[in-house]
């Protein structure tokens, strides 16, 4: 059966309409690209007139050479026209080239805003903690980003640094993480790094430490073993798998704490087979694992967010939301808002 594609059209209320242009490339078919492909949205007025209009431009990439079918479509840059079809802005995106510099292509690089700054992306290259292989383990991820007032410009009015260490250590934060079976393209595994710390702050300035749940937070467990083959359960996987928000600290530039935001998770889980789904991980010469989880959601949520000011005072707001499970909304919310002074006592003799 071949694959059949529903692409939105238009959008219509009364204050206008909303049309969306697709080309169809059958050259894409069977590759990882959308064959349709998005080339223009336009806007107009209750009358049907054109207001304005945003073109997208891009291109398919020549990376990787050696899969012809792998290469993925890059946007080349986003422009706004009037109603007579004459460029008002334009936002240019620019990507690492494979045979100039050896890096991957597709790779943001910079973003040359409507007003003429620029975004610049600086990467590295890191070390995750689990590799079945000394070789592979390598993952880009951004280190710096500098914004430019225009791009002639050498030094950037404003610097954004990354770190992905373990708060306190030079380890790395990074954990290799597999999709589900059914997410991966001719069998090719679909894997991920995901960052349990990441610090980030301004040039000259305080910074920001940001703690995400992941499912080695929920570790899996070994539930049946034949031979060499190891059957695991790995449970909430498919809520944590792409990192939750658990803890934020603001800090000023002399290490003291501004602000606190955290949120705890209370998980549930869906039961029978219709909601198992499997995980492919990594394996080696000696071992298979089988690694399987359910459908989970999230049951409560509970947020702390304190507010630390001078002579020692705070102010604590703590907010509860209940998931109905029926539907997955908000069935109950609570919300508490609290003061604090701290006082420190001594004796005299």
């Amino acid at each position: 059966m071949a694959q059949q594609y529903c692409k939105l059209k238009s959008i219509k209320t009364v204050k206008g309409e909303v049309n969306f242009t697709f080309i169809y490339d059958e050259s894409l078919e069977n590759t990882v690209n959308d064959p349709y492909w998005l080339k223009e949205i336009t806007l107009k007025n209750p009358s049907g007139e054109v207001q304005y209009s945003y073109v997208m431009n891009s291109y398919i990439s020549a990376f990787p050479s050696s899969d012809v079918w792998g290469r993925k479509r890059i946007l080349n840059f986003i422009r706004k026209n009037d109603k007579n079809n004459l460029k008002i802005e334009q936002t240019v995106f620019g990507y690492e080239n494979s045979t100039q510099s050896g890096n991957q292509e597709g790779i943001l690089e910079k973003i040359t805003t409507p007003a003429g700054g620029v975004v610049e992306y600086k990467y590295e290259d890191r070390v995750y903690t689990n590799s079945a292989s000394a070789a592979g383990n390598i993952a880009k991820r951004v280190k710096v980003i500098n914004y430019y007032k225009n791009s002639i410009d050498i030094t950037p009015e404003i610097t954004i640094n990354y770190d992905y260490s373990l708060f306190g250590t030079t380890s790395s934060s990074g954990y290799k993480y597999y999709g589900e079976i059914d997410e991966y393209n001719e069998q090719k595994q679909v894997s991920y790094i995901l960052y349990k710390n990441v610090k980030v702050w301004e040039t000259g300035k305080g910074y920001t430490q940001k703690t995400f749940i992941t499912p080695n937070d929920y570790p899996k467990y070994l539930t049946n073993q034949i031979y060499v083959n190891y059957y695991y359960s790995w449970p909430y996987y498919d809520i944590t798998r792409w990192g939750l928000p658990f803890r934020e600290e603001v800090y000023d530039d002399q290490n003291r704490l501004l602000s606190q935001k955290e949120t705890n998770y209370f998980f549930d889980q869906y039961f029978g087979s219709q909601y198992d789904f499997k995980i492919t991980p990594e394996t080696s010469v000696n071992i298979s694992e089988h690694i399987s989880g359910k459908r989970s959601y999230i049951l409560k949520t509970i947020q702390t967010e304190k507010e630390f000011y001078a002579n020692n005072q705070s102010v604590t707001k703590e907010s509860e939301v209940s998931i109905n499970a029926i539907n997955l909304k908000p069935g109950y919310i609570k919300s508490l808002v609290s003061w604090w002074r701290t006082f420190s006592c001594g004796m005299e003799s």
